[in-house]
C-alpha cells in the first residue's frame, strides 16, 4: 500500500494541468434579437484576465484555474455572472438583456457637462498613470490586406506584450503565420496604439491625444447621450477638434460614471493627417500633377479598456482599419489599399511604483510603428506590413525563433494560435483542431493560389501600364540574375582548374556616345543650333562635347569637358577639365535658364541677358558628402573675353520691337582661382520644393595667374531657407520662404564679373526677383532679401470659398528689398540702370496649383506703379 500515495500524487499531477487548461468558447448575444454583441467583455472576476468578443459576438479563452466566476458585460446591457467548474460545458452562449436608459433633466450652463467629465478623466489619468510602472500581457494580433475586390494577405501572431514607463511598448512573438500574397513582409505586430496616451502615432505622425493635459484647449467635448451597464451610467461624449488644420482626433468616447474612465473610444484622425506616400507626403503628390489625382484616405481607430477591478485602465482590445485610394483615372491608378488590424489582450501582470517615487513617463525610444506601410518615391511603389523596429524587449520576454512565417495555413505549426485564448475577427473562426477561414467571402487563402503584392496592386492606366511593364521587366531580370548566380555557383572554377584561357570573354565597348539636339536663341547669335554628345568611357570617365552653329554671326562655337573620378569610380570626388569658345551670358541667373529666356525673346520680349565671347580653359576639383548635404569645389580658370554687338531683332510674331544694344565688356585676359561651398538640399528652379540651402563663392584674380589683366577679390553668398509658421501639424503647414544674397568685392572688378540681382521679365515674374522692375540691378557690392509667405488654401476656407480651396488655390504674400553699389566712374558702363538707393516692393500672389500658373500683383514702394506678372505654379 506504500504505492497508493505515489499513485494519488501522480493522478493529481495529471489532473492539475488538465483543469488549468480548460478552454471555454461561445457567443454573447442580444437577448431580444439574438444578434451577436461585438466587443462584449468576458472577464474573470478577481483576476486581470479575459477577452472581448469578435464582430459576431464569439469568444474563446483559456481559464487559468477552476473553479472561478466569469462576468459577461456590454455597454447598454445588464451584466451576467457565471460560475465555471470542471464539470461545466466547454461551450457557453450568453444572452444579455438590454438596460434601458433613464434620461436626467438637462441643465443648460456655460460649460457642457462633457467638459467637466473629461477634465476629471484627465485628472484621474494623470494620477494612476504616474503610479503605473509596467505591465505585461498575452496578445493576439491579426492584419488583413485587401485591394477592394478580395483579401490579398492575412498575418496572424500570438505574442507577449510589454509596456514600460521608460522603455515604451515592445512585443515578443510566440507563434505566427502568414497566408496570401507573396513578396510581403513576414512579420506582424501591433501598431502600438493606446488612445489613453498623451500622444499617439499613426504613419509616423504624432497626434495630440484626447487625454493630454491640454486636451480641453484642442478639443470640444459634448455630451450626446447616456447608456447603462447594470446600475452604472456610461456617458457618451463626442470629440470635435477646435482646429481643423491640426493633427487631431474626432469621434466619440464612452466614460464610466464614478470611475471617470474611458472604457470605449471610437475615433478617427482629422484630414490634416498626411497620406503616407513618400518623403514629401500628400502635398507633393497633389500639386505635382495636372489634373489633380484622386486622394482618399479613411482611418478608424477603436479601443476598449478595463481595470479588472483595480486602479489602472488597460487596453483589452483594438481595431485599426483604413482605406487608401490614390490615382488618376485613365492615367495612373492603383487598386484601393484596404487593411484591418485587430488585437486582443489578456492575462495582465501589473507593476506599480510607490507614489513617492512616481515620475512622469519618459517618451519611448524612436521606432517605426508596425502596421501597414505604403511608400511611393522615385517611381517605386511598395506596400508592406512589418513589426516595429527598435525598442528593447525585457529579459523575461525574449523573442522566440519563428519557424512558421511564410508557410501555408495548413503547413504552419499553428497549435499555439489555434488553442489560444482568442477568437479572431469575423473572417476566421477556430474550433478545436479545425479551422474555418472565410476571408470576407473570398474563400480561403493559400500560398499556392495567392498573387504577389505587385500583382495584387498592379497600376493601371496609360502611364500605369508603362510603369508596370518596366517593373515586370526588372523583376524578371532580377529572377534571371539570381538563377544565373545559382548556376554559376555550381560550375567549377575555370581559373583554378587551369582552363581560364579557354573561357569566352565578353566584348566591351570603349565609347558609347549619346547624341541630343541643342538649341537656344539670343540677340547677338540668333539661333544656336547643334548637337550635344555625351559618353561614359571605360565605365569611369564622363565626357561631353557641345557644338553649335550661330546663324547670325555665321561661326561655329563649342564647349567640351571630361570628368575623372579620383578613385576611378563614380564617387563624390572628381576632377573636371573644360575648354570652350562660345557665347556666354555675362551673369548666370539662378532663376532664368537660357531656354526660358530664348522662348521669351522669340515672343518679342526684351532679351534678358547681356553677352560676351568667352575663350577659356578650366580645371575644377569637386567633393561631395551627400549624407551631410555638403559640397565643395576648388578650381583655376583662364579666360579671354570679347565684346559682342546686337545682330538681330527677330521675333516669331513679326513685332516691330527693337532689342537693346549689347553693352561692351572689359576685354582682356582673366586668370583666377575659385572656391565654392554648399550646404543643404539640391537646388531646384522656382522653389519647386522646400529648399534649405546655403552657397558661398569666392574668386581671386591676379596678374600672376596666366598673365591676367585684372586684379580683384570677390565674395558672394546666397541662402534659401524655409520656415514653418501656422498650422505646423496640418496637412500642408503655412510656410515662410526667405532668400538672402550678398556680394562684396575689392580691386579692379571687370564689368563681366559684376554681381546682379534678378528682376522680372514681363510678364514672367518668379520668386527671387524684383517683380516690379524690368531690368536687373548690377554692381560691385550687392544685398537683397526676398520673402514669400504661403497661406495655402486657408484664406479661402475661412471665407467658405471651398470650391477654390478644393482646386488648390492658394494665397501668397511676398516682398523684397535690396540695392547695388557701384563706384562713380563705372556707372556709365553698367548693362542695366543704376538707382543708387534701396528698392522695396510688396505684392500678393494667387497660386492656382492645378492650373499650373500663378498670378501676382506687385507694388513698387518707391513709386506709384504696380506690376502684374505670371509665373510657374508653386507646387510645394
Amino acid at each position: 500500500m506504500r504505492s497508493l500515495p505515489v499513485l494519488i500524487l501522480f493522478v493529481l499531477m495529471l489532473a492539475a494541468p488538465a483543469a488549468a487548461q480548460k478552454i471555454i468558447r461561445g457567443r454573447v448575444t442580444d437577448a431580444e434579437t439574438g444578434q451577436g454583441l461585438p466587443a462584449a467583455h468576458v472577464a474573470v472576476i478577481g483576476r486581470r484576465t479575459g477577452t472581448i468578443t469578435n464582430d459576431e459576438g464569439r469568444y474563446q479563452f483559456e481559464l487559468p484555474v477552476l473553479p472561478l466566476r466569469i462576468r459577461f458585460s456590454s455597454i447598454g446591457y445588464h451584466s451576467r455572472e457565471v460560475e465555471i467548474t470542471a464539470g461545466s460545458p466547454d461551450s457557453l452562449d450568453i444572452p444579455l438583456a438590454r438596460n434601458p436608459v433613464v434620461l436626467d433633466e438637462i441643465v443648460v450652463t456655460d460649460e457642457d457637462p462633457a467638459e467637466r467629465i473629461m477634465r476629471e478623466v484627465i485628472r484621474r489619468k494623470q494620477v494612476w498613470r504616474a503610479e503605473l510602472e509596467k505591465y505585461s500581457a498575452t496578445g493576439y494580433a491579426r492584419v488583413t490586406l485587401g485591394n477592394g475586390k478580395k483579401t490579398v494577405m492575412k498575418l496572424e501572431t500570438v505574442l507577449d506584450v510589454f509596456w514600460d514607463r521608460n522603455k515604451g511598448f515592445t512585443t515578443s512573438p510566440k507563434a505566427k503565420r502568414r497566408t496570401g500574397a507573396r513578396g510581403s513582409g513576414e512579420g506582424v505586430s501591433l501598431s502600438n496604439l493606446n488612445l489613453y496616451d498623451d500622444y499617439i502615432t499613426v504613419f509616423d505622425q504624432r497626434i495630440f491625444g484626447i487625454t493630454h493635459p491640454g486636451a480641453l484647449r484642442q478639443y470640444s467635448f459634448r455630451l450626446t447621450g447616456r447608456r447603462m451597464i447594470d446600475d452604472r451610467t456610461v456617458f457618451v461624449i463626442s470629440v470635435v477638434p477646435k482646429n481643423r488644420y491640426e493633427k487631431l482626433l474626432a469621434g466619440e468616447v464612452s466614460v464610466l460614471d464614478g470611475e471617470f474612465a474611458i472604457i470605449e473610444a471610437k475615433l478617427h484622425p482629422t484630414t490634416a493627417l498626411k497620406i503616407p506616400l513618400g518623403r514629401e507626403g500628400v502635398a507633393a503628390l497633389r500639386k505635382a500633377f495636372l489634373p489633380p489625382p484622386k486622394l482618399d484616405m479613411e482611418i478608424a481607430l477603436e479601443q476598449r479598456f478595463d481595470n479588472y477591478g483595480g486602479g489602472y485602465w488597460l487596453p483589452i482590445g483594438e481595431k485599426f482599419t483604413g482605406k487608401l485610394d490614390v490615382g488618376w483615372k485613365g492615367l495612373l491608378a492603383f487598386p484601393p489599399i484596404e487593411w484591418e488590424e485587430t488585437a486582443r489582450f489578456t492575462d495582465f501582470t501589473v507593476t506599480a511604483a510607490p507614489v513617492a517615487e512616481s515620475v512622469a513617463p519618459a517618451p519611448p525610444p524612436e521606432k517605426k510603428p508596425a502596421g501597414v506601410h505604403v511608400e511611393a518615391e522615385d517611381g517605386t511603389f511598395s506596400i508592406g506590413i512589418s513589426a516595429p523596429s527598435s525598442g528593447n524587449v525585457p529579459e523575461s520576454g525574449a523573442a522566440e525563433p519563428d519557424t512558421t512565417a511564410g508557410m501555408a495555413l495548413d503547413e504552419a505549426d499553428s497549435t499555439i494560435i489555434r488553442d489560444s485564448d482568442f477568437i479572431p475577427p469575423v473572417v476566421t473562426v477556430y474550433s478545436g483542431s479545425d479551422s474555418t477561414t472565410v476571408m470576407n467571402g473570398s474563400g480561403d487563402l493559400s500560398a499556392e493560389n495567392s498573387l504577389t503584392i505587385f500583382e495584387a496592386f498592379r497600376p493601371t492606366g496609360v502611364f500605369g501600364n508603362i510603369i508596370a511593364r518596366k517593373a515586370e521587366k526588372e523583376m524578371k531580370k532580377e529572377v534571371r540574375k539570381e538563377k544565373e548566380a545559382g548556376e554559376k555557383a555550381k560550375e567549377p572554377d575555370l581559373a583554378d582548374s587551369g582552363k581560364a584561357a579557354t573561357g569566352k570573354r565578353k566584348a566591351r565597348g570603349i565609347l558609347g556616345w549619346s547624341v541630343l539636339p541643342h538649341w537656344s536663341y539670343n540677340r547677338v547669335d540668333g539661333n544656336n543650333a547643334g548637337l550635344k554628345l555625351k559618353s561614359t568611357m571605360m565605365k569611369k570617365y564622363t565626357a561631353e562635347l557641345l557644338g553649335v552653329w550661330q546663324t547670325e554671326r555665321g561661326r561655329f562655337a563649342w564647349d567640351g569637358g571630361i570628368v575623372v573620378p579620383f578613385d576611378g569610380k563614380a564617387s563624390g570626388a572628381s576632377m573636371e577639365f573644360r575648354a570652350m569658345d562660345r557665347t556666354l551670358p555675362v551673369s548666370v541667373s539662378p532663376v532664368y535658364t537660357p531656354f526660358v529666356n530664348s522662348i521669351l525673346t522669340l515672343l518679342g520680349n526684351d532679351d534678358y541677358f547681356d553677352y560676351c565671347r568667352t575663350i577659356g580653359q578650366s580645371a575644377t576639383a569637386r567633393f561631395s558628402m551627400p549624407k551631410r548635404k555638403l559640397e565643395f569645389s576648388a578650381g583655376i580658370t583662364r579666360e579671354k573675353h570679347r565684346s559682342l554687338r546686337r545682330e538681330t531683332n527677330y521675333n516669331l510674331f513679326g513685332r516691330s520691337s527693337v532689342q537693346r544694344e549689347n553693352p561692351p565688356v572689359d576685354e582682356g585676359r582673366l586668370g583666377a582661382v575659385t572656391f565654392t561651398a554648399g550646404y543643404g538640399d539640391a537646388v531646384t528652379p522656382y522653389l519647386l520644393g522646400g529648399q534649405r540651402r546655403i552657397d558661398v563663392f569666392f574668386e581671386y584674380a591676379d596678374h600672376g595667374l596666366f598673365s591676367g589683366d585684372f586684379v580683384f577679390r570677390k565674395f558672394r553668398a546666397v541662402a534659401d531657407w524655409r520656415f514653418l509658421t501656422f498650422f505646423r501639424d496640418g496637412l500642408e503647414p503655412n510656410t515662410l520662404d526667405v532668400r538672402i544674397l550678398g556680394m562684396v568685392s575689392e580691386g579692379d572688378l571687370p564689368v563681366q564679373r559684376f554681381g546682379r540681382i534678378d528682376s522680372g521679365s514681363i510678364p514672367f515674374a518668379p520668386y527671387g526677383t524684383f517683380r516690379a522692375r524690368c531690368r536687373p540691378l548690377a554692381g560691385e557690392q550687392l544685398f537683397a532679401v526676398f520673402w514669400e509667405h504661403n497661406f495655402r488654401t486657408v484664406p479661402f476656407e475661412i471665407v467658405r470659398l471651398n470650391f477654390l480651396a478644393r482646386r488648390g488655390t492658394e494665397i501668397i504674400l511676398q516682398g523684397a528689398s535690396g540695392r547695388a553699389w557701384v563706384s562713380g566712374d563705372r556707372r556709365t558702363v553698367l548693362p542695366g540702370e543704376y538707382s543708387g538707393r534701396f528698392h522695396h516692393e510688396l505684392g500678393l500672389t494667387v497660386n492656382n496649383i492645378y492650373a499650373g500658373t500663378m498670378v501676382s500683383v506687385t507694388k513698387d514702394l518707391n513709386a506709384r506703379s504696380a506690376t502684374v506678372g505670371i509665373g510657374y505654379k508653386r507646387p510645394f
